[in-house]
């Protein structure tokens, strides 16, 4: 707990990144439930005092726990998503719930594009703390995941095509789709160390065998264009809609099949 005797009193499920929790902690008064050796009888004791939940969207605030805090007068979650929120029982006594919408829309696209071009290196370095994932399906889009099959183990694909799954650096290298991993910031430093191994071959034979790289990893273009016509019916179909707006909405879509 830091701030003053009158601070409001803010129950945490778990932390924030230092840079935001330095000023919560100097206008708070802030309970660590992540901290706690016995959660049950942390919040017990602070429960008469608590006005807020900061959570994350992965740890959310679940109807025991707001039913447990009697002057609970708002959830603030730090991400998009309020699946981990028991909505229904915030309307039911008037707690109000916050969220960050739209400030990961350029991260998603990020992240797409991202593993595009990782998917065409013939070498790749991952992070330890990285990860791949496609949740295109999930929003009622194809979009190119014959890139997926192309570039990785066929049923790794599919999990991350049909499943929306998420795949981790580990798992990546166990499976052949890196061919290191190393600490984020030792990152750019494994990279030159590959690329200063690549100049000293024949620069005329790493060409040559770039490109027959690529071109075994070609597809004909009656696929490439049967893909895009696929990706469009999806998106331009009730569904495709639906997909889009539900993301937006940070709900559940329902899908309709058409």
């Amino acid at each position: 707990m830091t701030a003053t005797a009158t601070s409001p009193h803010v129950l945490m499920p778990g932390a924030y990144p230092e840079w935001d929790m330095a000023p919560m902690q100097a206008a708070y008064t802030l309970h660590r439930l992540w901290e706690a050796p016995d959660r049950q009888a942390f919040i017990a004791e602070h429960a008469p005092h608590i006005r807020a939940v900061a959570t994350r969207g992965e740890l959310g605030a679940n109807a025991e726990l707001i039913a447990s805090l009697p002057k609970l007068e708002l959830i603030a979650c730090y991400g998009v998503g309020t699946d981990g929120i028991d909505l229904a029982a915030c309307r039911a006594r008037g707690i109000r719930v916050s969220n960050t919408p739209d400030v990961l829309n350029g991260d998603v696209a990020d992240l797409a594009v991202g593993l595009t071009l990782a998917l065409q290196c013939q070498l790749r370095v991952m992070a330890d703390t990285a990860w791949i994932g496609d949740t295109h399906t999930k929003i009622g889009r194809l979009g190119s995941c014959h890139n997926l099959y192309a570039a990785l183990p066929r049923t790794t694909a599919a999990y991350l095509t049909l499943c929306n799954g998420r795949l981790t650096a580990q798992e990546c290298y166990a499976q052949a789709i890196v061919n290191k991993i190393v600490p984020g910031d030792k990152l750019m430093a494994a990279a030159e160390e590959l690329a200063q191994m690549i100049c000293e071959s024949s620069p005329l034979a790493v060409q040559a065998a770039v490109r027959l790289y690529r071109l075994t990893a070609a597809f004909p273009q009656s696929l490439v264009a049967y893909a895009r016509e696929l990706d469009q019916q999806t998106a331009e179909s009730e569904d495709g809609a639906e997909g889009s707006r539900a993301f937006k909405e940070k709900r559940k879509p329902v899908w309709k099949l058409r």
